[in-house]
């Protein structure tokens, strides 16, 4: 099982979502949290071979909206930035998949929670 000591940046993880998966990157660790980017889109069965580069925040097609379940939004959905306690992350049993560098242009969602928006979560 994952221990809290080996959450790293860059750490590329499949987290279960009902009955598939979510694909996530460590942006960084502090003291409590572990700072995630969550992707778009779904996986029925273990990801293999992800390069996040390839992966998107959104994969909602504005056009089709009207024909979908409040599931497949959501799933169409990542978030740029979630804070997420060390622990609680850990006891999800997130999947190792990778390890990647962390680019600065995936950090915004995180500079901004520093700057001003720690206290909006």
């Amino acid at each position: 099982m994952l221990e809290v000591e080996q959450l790293k940046a860059g750490g590329i993880y499949a987290i279960k979502s009902g009955a598939n998966f979510k694909v996530a990157k460590i942006l960084t660790v502090d003291e409590l949290s572990v700072h995630l980017r969550v992707y778009a889109g779904v996986y029925k069965e273990l990801p293999q071979n992800i390069d996040s580069s390839k992966l998107s925040l959104n994969n909602l097609a504005l056009d089709k909206v009207h024909e979908m379940t409040d599931e497949e939004i959501g799933n169409s959905l990542g978030m740029g930035h979630i804070p997420v306690m060390k622990q609680g992350f850990v006891e999800s049993q997130p999947i190792f998949l990778t390890q990647e560098t962390v680019e600065e242009d995936e950090l915004d969602g995180y500079y901004y929670y520093l700057n001003q928006g720690q206290n909006d979560f």
